[in-house]
């Protein structure tokens, strides 16, 4: 046999064996479809109400606890920022003066800030809503703290070392 003097053309088209493969896909999803509808068609569907739950057995979804930051650490970290925005003013006051303002001090040392703050006087009140004053002979803003009295434990102040409760 001899070989013949041209190459043979290659075929475009797909071998038996995959047109055999496609077939029989196409049988079975035809089939699959039609057992889907049959049963979809011929099952029947009870017509019955749902089960009534007696209204002691419904128990409200739990809620989890929400993350809770205690209100005095909020108003402590406020005030405390406060303190040092004031203090920042009566030292930018000392350093164009040469001195720390002269201010009327009251019997326990204590001066008011609202009259020295002049238009910025809300920075003179602390997150509980108590003035701030200034501690004549310790050179400190003062915050009375939640109990609103100055010289117990709870006041905080700011140096110029920054702030620190007392």
């Amino acid at each position: 046999m001899a070989l013949p003097d041209q190459p043979i053309a290659p075929t475009n088209r797909p071998p038996l064996w995959l047109m055999g493969v496609v077939i029989v896909a196409a049988v079975v999803s035809l089939f699959a479809a039609c057992a889907a509808a049959w049963l979809y068609f011929t099952t029947e569907i009870p017509d019955s109400e749902p089960p009534h739950i007696a209204a002691e057995q419904v128990q409200p979804p739990e809620k989890p606890e929400p993350i809770q930051v205690a209100p005095t650490q909020a108003q402590v970290a406020k005030t405390v920022g406060l303190l040092q925005a004031v203090l920042a003013r009566v030292e930018a006051y000392r350093a164009e003066h040469g001195a720390y303002p002269d201010l009327p001090s009251d019997a326990a040392g204590y001066a008011t800030l609202d009259v020295f703050l002049g238009e910025n006087a809300a920075l003179a009140v602390d997150a509980w809503g108590n003035a701030l004053r200034f501690a004549v002979a310790g050179k400190a803003v003062v915050s009375a703290g939640a109990d609103g009295r100055f010289g117990t434990a709870d006041d905080i102040s700011a140096t110029l070392a920054g702030a620190a409760n007392k």
